[in-house]
């Protein structure tokens, strides 16, 4: 068994993924952690035979699904493809900066109550506190905040904190944890999966943590997919996910109360 799945479902990425994996590689050149990479082309057309050939002889796979399985699906099935204790759930259009993994990898063997934690995922493109809440503890925007702009390092002994949810382009996940809940929730296509398993982990006693020396950048939506598909299932997920959670009765007050705040052409600018 491994230490480390590193799972990347690409779907109409191809431009960001390479230098995802290549980010990956480096941080994990001479780490000590025994992982691999395994990618799944998750039915967009991505022609990627040209990376299969350039990463032959390191520790990278590449699967195909033939059709498009969602984020969940394609992550639940690409962890049925390797043995590992832990499984990273990585979004192509990401870049890891140095030491990240491995941060989160002690961090999840000191601590066994986690079931899940993530790291402090930077949105380059997006202003300050674009993609923070409910993302980030709040500590962490304050700390983060006084560090870039006034180079004061604020709660300098606080390294991670209890937080859900995660954000979901970067999930470092104990296997045993994930299939004990079954994984992801396949009735979720695109949009609330984080959120989905870090209160079906939480519903089995584990925590959920950020960890905030840990960072990953995102550049967030990057994927070739329409503004208005992405609307539609955000608005199918988000239904499904308050529906599960709260009830029926309660959903119908949380729907009504958001799609007045966040109509159709707000959500495009910010999905």
């Amino acid at each position: 068994m491994i230490d480390i799945a590193i799972q990347i479902v690409n779907y109409k990425t191809k431009a960001y993924l390479s230098r995802c994996i290549e980010s990956v590689l480096k941080d994990m050149r001479d780490s000590g952690i025994v992982y691999r990479v395994i990618v799944l082309e998750n039915g967009s057309g991505d022609d990627l035979r040209d990376l299969e050939d350039s990463y032959k002889g390191e520790l990278v796979d590449f699967q195909y699904s033939g059709k498009n399985l969602g984020f969940g699906g394609g992550h639940n099935a690409l962890s049925k493809k390797l043995e590992s204790k832990y499984i990273f759930a990585l979004n192509p259009d990401t870049h890891i900066e140095k030491g990240a993994i491995k941060i989160l990898f002690d961090f999840m063997e000191a601590h066994p109550e986690a079931g899940m934690c993530g790291p402090r995922v930077l949105l380059p493109e997006k202003n300050f506190f674009w993609h923070k809440k409910p993302f980030w503890p709040k500590q962490f925007v304050w700390k983060e905040f006084f560090e870039r702009y006034f180079g004061i390092r604020i709660m300098k002994n606080i390294a991670f904190l209890e937080h859900d949810p995660i954000i979901g382009s970067a999930l470092f996940i104990r296997r045993d944890a994930y299939e004990k809940v079954g994984g992801f929730d396949e009735h979720l296509f695109l949009y609330f999966e984080e959120g989905d398993l870090c209160n079906s982990l939480k519903k089995e006693g584990y925590g959920i943590f950020f960890v905030y020396d840990a960072i990953v950048v995102h550049f967030y939506g990057k994927s070739d997919v329409s503004k208005r598909r992405k609307v539609e299932e955000f608005k199918k997920s988000r239904r499904y996910f308050y529906i599960k959670w709260y009830g029926e009765e309660k959903a119908k007050e949380m729907l009504a109360k958001e799609e007045n705040i966040l109509n159709d052409k707000r959500l495009e600018k910010v999905l």
